[in-house]
Formats: structure tokens, sequence, C-alpha cells
């Protein structure tokens, strides 16, 4: 639908980019999707170049991509998944777009297309400045908090965001956010998190397990899994004047963890050296997690749903990274590969909640990671302890408190 705005000339909202003066580099504050989505048509994307360059026959990527993919075996997924280009829509026989409908951009670059009144070719339209281009608003120098203002104003008119895209906007200056997308897989690129590159964090395995998980790049979910489960081991929610743990919904809750690191309430999550034994372990987290894959029970992945269940679905997926994420910081992960047995048997009894309260999905995790944890002998006190001397902070007393309401 992008391409086709611009293919009719229709205006499209402002790209906003911050830059600080001491840097080269604009950081995309909103418009991603549309840069992406305008690369990817063009065969332009550096990703998908590079990718493209591993494949045979590289000199028709640019000439005859419907050939390029076809002699790659690429499918649907696989173009998405490697930012390769994408066909135009089909239209009517009776649209001025018709003829360039169904095909991708080398097909069309030569064909014209009317753009206020006047024709223009389309590679003129995109590659080569011309009287229709999309406005770039560029703040310099500008206070992070500001910016962030900006972007949340802006993005109440259209189309929403989901909260995992405004909040990858909102607090990508934390080194935290980088390291979910760059181990979760939805940035793999070096240049999200070169700190960790630098020191030698490769977390291809990691992107792997939560792919055989069910789990795509669309819309930053593995980022969200990610921050879901540490928000729920390392942050205590508020508690009432009855001393009860409250249960926030998941975006409140993970947007508190964010905030409480970007006022320096969990400031340790800001220390290099935090962060990466974080992206270790949850990388040895996810390692652990499909080494046991016989542990968890189909009707635990799925809410019932199927006795041959493969995929996840998010809520079951925390509770059980949350068990391994503890295990790996205790240093007890061959405890959960030697009693697959019993943590099957134990899953198996463990359905999901058809509710999607705030209430019951709290319960489900809190159960569910502290079961799986005591059903291996592992005292829940030592783990609390473990996990508070490593980073600093711990929810696992708050679980065992959470357990108790009713699911």
């Amino acid at each position: 639908m992008l391409i086709e705005s611009i293919l009719r000339g229709i205006p499209l909202p402002s790209i906003i980019l911050a830059r600080v003066s001491s840097s080269q580099s604009y950081q995309i504050v909103d418009g991603k999707q549309r840069v992406t989505a305008i690369l990817r048509f063009m065969g332009a994307h550096p990703e998908g170049l590079e990718n493209a360059k591993s494949m045979k026959d590289f000199p028709l990527f640019s000439t005859n991509f419907g050939l390029f993919a076809r002699r790659n075996g690429l499918r649907a997924t696989d173009i998405r998944e490697k930012y390769l280009p994408f066909k135009t829509k089909k239209y009517p026989q009776d649209d001025p777009l018709s003829p360039l409908g169904g095909r991708y951009y080398c097909d069309i670059k030569d064909h014209q297309v009317r753009i206020a009144g006047e024709m223009i070719t389309v590679s003129d339209l995109f590659e080569f400045p011309c009287e229709y281009f999309i406005p770039v608003l560029i703040y310099k120098d500008t206070p992070v908090r500001d910016i962030h203002k900006v972007f949340r104003l802006y993005n109440q008119q259209g189309i929403k965001l989901n909260a995992e895209e405004i909040r990858n906007a909102v607090f990508n200056h934390l080194m935290i956010s980088r390291l979910m997308l760059f181990v979760g897989g939805d940035r793999p690129e070096p240049e999200i998190a070169p700190e960790l590159v630098k020191v030698g964090i490769d977390p291809t395995t990691a992107h792997e397990n939560i792919k055989a998980l069910g789990f795509g790049i669309t819309r930053f979910r593995r980022t969200k899994v990610l921050l879901w489960t540490v928000a729920t081991l390392f942050l205590k929610p508020a508690q009432g004047l009855d001393k009860a743990y409250r249960t926030p919904s998941t975006a409140s809750h993970i947007d508190d963890f964010l905030r409480s690191i970007d006022s320096n309430r969990l400031p340790q999550f800001r220390a290099k050296a935090t962060l990466e034994n974080l992206a270790n372990d949850l990388i040895a987290a996810l390692e652990l997690l499909q080494l046991a894959s016989d542990a968890w029970h189909p009707k635990f992945r799925r809410k019932g749903k199927s006795e041959m269940a493969s995929k996840w679905e998010e809520l079951p997926v925390v509770a059980s990274l949350v068990a391994c994420l503890v295990l790996v910081i205790i240093g007890q992960g061959t405890k959960l590969e030697d009693k697959i047995d019993a943590v099957r048997d134990l899953t198996s009894q463990m359905i999901g909640p058809m509710s999607t309260q705030n209430k019951t999905q709290w319960a489900h995790i809190a159960n569910a990671s502290t079961s799986i944890l005591e059903t291996l002998g592992i005292s829940m006190s030592e783990a609390d302890a473990a996990v508070r001397d490593r980073y600093g902070a711990s929810a696992v007393e708050a679980l065992l408190e959470i357990r108790k309401i009713s699911t």
C-alpha cells in the first residue's frame, strides 16, 4: 500500500530523524517501516543486498528478480525475512497502474506514471530528486526526552503503532533495548549492538532457537517476549495498601522496567558488564529451552489446542523461559535435562488460561515458572538470592506470592 501511494503521488507523512552534532549517523525516530519498505521494493536494502550476494546468479538480482528468486528457491517467508524485493499489488484493467501490477521494481523501472499531472518514469520517481518527495524532519542535538514527546504526539495521528514499536523508538537510547533486539533477532545486524559484538557475543543460536518456537521478526514480537521475561524476573510489581502485588498489563510492566532503568532506579542495567551477562544468560536460557524441548507438553505450549502442537504462544514461552533463565543464573541447567519426564508431566497439567485478564496471565506465569523450578528441586529462596546477587534485583519471591492468585 505504501508503494501504491508513491506510484499514485499520494503525499506521505514526514520521516523524523535525530542526530547529534558529534555523529554522522541518524536515528530514525519515526518512519523505519516506510524506509525499509521503499529500500526493499527497490532492491536496495543493505541487508537484503548482502543476503543476495551469498546466493547464486547474483547479477539477476537487479535485472530479473523473479528469475533470481526461482533459481534460488526463495519462498515468500525467505523474501520477507531476508529483506528482498517484493511485487506491487495487482490492479484492475481500467486502473492506470494496471501495467505495473504484480511486478518487481526492476520490471517497471522504465514505465511511466502520472504524478501531479506530469509523466515521470518509475526510476526517476524513486531514484532522483523530483516534484514528489517525502518530507524529512531532522532534530539536531535535541534532548532525548523532547524527541520522545514529539514521537508520542506524532503517533497519535493515523494508524497506531503497536506497543512494541513505540517502545523500541522511545527507549532505543538504552543499551538494554538494543540488546533485546540483537539477541532476539528482530535487529540482528552487528551495528545495533557493537558493544556486545566487541566482546564476542554471538546470538546466532538464540535466533535459531526463538525461530524454532514459531516467532518471526514482524513487529518486534521476539523482543517483546525477551523483555517480558526479564521484566517478570527482575522487577517486582507495585504493592497495594494490603501488601498484595498488583498485576499490571504486560506493556505497562515492561515500560515500567525500562523507565526504572532510564530514571536510574535500576542503574545496574545500564552497566556494560551486567548487560553482557544478561545477553549471555538469555542466549543460554533459549538454548536450554530447546535442549529440553520434550519437557514442554503440547497442552502447555498452546493452551491445550492440540496434542501435536509445535509452535508456542507467548504466555508459556515467558513462563518456561523465566524458569530456564533462573536455572542458567544458578548454574543448574542440567537438572532440567535430567528431569524432562517429570517436567513434562507437570506441564501437561498447566493449560494456559483462556482469559486474557492481567491477573490470570500473571498467575499462570508465576505458577508455571516456580512450579517447574520446585519440581527440579530448586530452593526458591536460594534462587532469589542468586538472581539478586548477579543482577541486583529479583522478583522470585513476588512470583511465589502472585501464584496464589486463583487462575
